[in-house]
């Protein structure tokens, strides 16, 4: 197979879902309902609703806690469930309890909220493309009391042929506290948060949009559908010795939805910095409101460093 490498668009996709979920989102015209779910196998299926205000508004967006949300299969419209509100999540969302999605399965999201029309939603879960190889190399400089880290990822994948594929790739480092025992030797615990990396493809003559610190990369197969491929980054990050030493570095291949890929996508051609406080919708697939319903699986792959 020919190995290819390409243009590659990233941004801050943890970012961006938080921000889309929690600042105000103002729209044109009258109040919509803001549906947001992004689901996949083995999880329950999560879905945030709110109702947006106007740009004319002195209000704010609200999460709403009365709305009917459920879910049926596409086939016969059969009901699945109808999802229960969590009001202590941040920000409160609605979820089923105990279903999880199948992979290709097409379903059928209903938002009923008293005094707007029915929000409908369909999407699917697309059959994961595996990580076939992953190449990872590194190397460490003392900097004063940090150290400083430079490193090469090359993810290996085989993209199905004849399939029009979109993917997502994201990258963390996750970091060890050192922490003295009684006897003063070291001992660890792992942290949940990682380190911040700047990452980025270096395929020079492409262009390639960096957003904030902690990046993840939107790819579609237009320019390689059906050829092995190898997706190739330089990054750096740095960490204090004293305090960490380095975890796994990981890498999560999301075989995404069409929806999921040009939500995103239009949320970074939208002008607003989602992280300003004001925070646009992206691109819809939402009948009767704004936002999105996608699918998408996974598969991880983790290497140590040096």
């Amino acid at each position: 197979m020919l190995r290819n490498y390409l243009s590659i668009t990233s941004f801050f996709a943890f970012a961006i879902f938080i921000a889309s979920c929690e600042v105000p989102i103002e729209v044109e015209g009258d109040s919509k309902i803001i549906v947001q779910s992004y689901f996949t196998g083995e999880q329950d299926l999560i879905v945030y609703v709110s109702e947006s205000k106007p740009r004319s508004s002195e209000g704010l967006s609200q999460y709403v806690e009365n709305a009917s949300v459920i879910l049926f299969s596409e086939e016969n419209y059969d009901f699945i469930e109808t999802l229960v509100f969590e009001e202590n999540g941040n920000p409160p969302y609605y979820t089923t309890t105990g279903f999880q999605a199948e992979v290709g399965k097409v379903y059928i999201l209903n938002v009923d909220v008293p005094g707007f029309k029915p929000v409908t939603a369909s999407n699917s879960i697309p059959v994961p493309v595996l990580i076939q190889d992953i190449f990872y190399d590194n190397s460490v400089t003392p900097n004063g009391e940090v150290s400083d880290v430079t490193f090469e990822v090359v993810v290996t994948i085989e993209d199905p042929v004849d399939i029009e594929n979109y993917y997502h790739l994201l990258f963390s480092q996750s970091l060890v506290t050192i922490k003295k025992n009684e006897e003063g030797k070291n001992d660890t615990i792992q942290l949940d948060t990682g380190s911040e990396l700047s990452i980025f493809s270096i395929n020079k003559f492409l262009d390639v949009d960096q957003y904030f610190s902690h990046p993840s990369f939107l790819v579609n197969d237009v320019q390689f559908n059906g050829e092995e491929i190898g997706i190739s980054f330089n990054g750096s990050y740095s960490y204090d010795p004293e305090i960490y030493t380095r975890g796994e570095f990981s890498i999560e291949l999301r075989t995404v939805s069409k929806a999921y890929y040009q939500h995103f996508q239009n949320l970074l051609s939208e002008p607003e910095d989602p992280l300003s406080g004001i925070g646009g919708v992206g691109a819809s697939n939402v009948t009767n409101g704004a936002g999105v319903f996608a699918g998408y699986s996974s598969n991880k792959g983790f290497k140590t460093p040096n």
